[in-house]
């Protein structure tokens, strides 16, 4: 496997908008490296009998899922936000439009 570079990691903490010091990037490239080794070790785990899972707990049927109901702290909170937003619609913050 290729080792990632120091300059590889001062240019995805640039693009990152990231301060990393000068003298910490051989330290996070020797993390990173290492985190890619241990998944690459994962490649030789023989899974030729295990079914892939959709979602680490099984399926969606049996997920428990509460109802999506407002209580009185739900609503105490919209009251407090709409007092301070500057625009809402209904239980909504309005927001400027920030694409075409």
């Amino acid at each position: 496997m290729t080792e990632i570079s120091t300059a590889e990691i001062a240019n995805i903490a640039k693009l990152s908008r990231l301060a990393i010091p000068d003298n910490e990037l051989a330290k996070y490239a020797e993390e990173l490296n290492k985190i890619f080794d241990y998944v690459e070790s994962l490649n030789s785990v023989n899974t030729d009998n295990i079914e892939p899972l959709a979602q680490p707990s099984g399926s969606l049927i049996e997920t428990p899922v509460r109802p999506d109901e407002l209580n009185d702290l739900s609503k105490n909170i919209i009251d407090k936000m709409a007092k301070i937003a500057p625009q809402m619609e209904g239980n909504f913050f309005k927001v400027p439009k920030m694409t075409d």
